[in-house]
């Protein structure tokens, strides 16, 4: 993502021997650190599923778009029940995540007030890349 401008451009520094993202691995690692000294396993796991599972339910609802909008693309990938599955399974987040919302409102919604401020953070890389 850095490569691409979406990050910041050192993130995309690459160790010249291993050639690996070493900024990213460290930077990654030192968020990692911090969480585990900071929250109890069940926390993180909980944070965790809160954090990701919006991201799958859009990837079902996206089946669903995509299919609609362009119904002669070729489908390398067949979805089982469709459309009944992936609109199950996205009214089954909306409720796993308000269940999680209701029994821990503050944990939760910092969760998702940290993924929100991913959208203007990502429209102002968005913005410097244009800019000559």
């Amino acid at each position: 993502m850095a490569e691409d401008g979406l990050l910041f451009k050192p993130v995309a520094r690459v160790h010249p021997r291993f050639h690996t993202p070493s900024v990213a691995i460290v930077g990654t690692a030192v968020l990692g650190v911090v969480f585990v000294l900071l929250r109890t396993f069940e926390q993180l796991a909980d944070q965790f599923v809160v954090a990701i599972f919006p991201f799958y339910a859009l990837a079902a609802a996206a089946v669903i778009v995509l299919r609609r909008r362009q119904p002669d693309r070729p489908r390398p990938v067949r979805v089982w029940g469709y459309p009944a599955v992936p609109v199950l399974f996205v009214l089954a987040s909306f409720l796993i995540l308000g269940n999680a919302l209701r029994e821990h409102p503050g944990p939760t919604g910092l969760a998702f007030g940290i993924i929100l401020l991913g959208i203007p953070v990502y429209y102002a890389f968005l913005r410097a890349r244009r800019v000559p």
